[in-house]
């Protein structure tokens, strides 16, 4: 039986929303491709995905967004999870989703963590 509970801790944080509306595509897509890597190396793929996932994403960041933003900034990572197969797709029906920022004291304590479990049990 496959373990239904992941975690991963990867040493970078995602474009707030406005640095992402800012940049060109190119670099939009160099984020989305960095995050599909960092999700492959982390979980790795996965041939089936779950109907349903829950993912709780902890974002350690040195200053705050407002919520909106902070939901909307992990748009790479849900795409990321998709494209390896953890999940069936991002919205309502796939994806239970919940994002929190803590705040870091130092600059190498800047990190996102990713928890990951099927909500059907597979």
């Amino acid at each position: 039986m496959r373990p239904t509970k992941r975690t991963a801790m990867i040493p970078r944080i995602p474009l707030t929303r406005n640095q992402a509306d800012q940049s060109k595509w190119w670099g939009r897509h160099r984020q989305t491709k960095l995050w599909r890597t960092e999700i492959l190396v982390a979980f790795g793929r996965r041939a089936v995905p779950p109907k349903k996932a829950h993912v709780d994403i902890t974002v350690y960041r040195g200053k705050s967004q407002d919520p909106d933003n902070l939901v909307a900034s992990m748009k790479p990572i849900l795409d990321a999870l998709v494209k390896c197969g953890w999940l069936t797709d991002d919205n309502d029906a796939g994806v239970v989703l919940s994002v929190r920022e803590v705040p870091y004291t130092k600059l190498q304590d800047r990190r996102t963590i990713i928890e990951w479990e099927a909500a059907d049990g597979a």
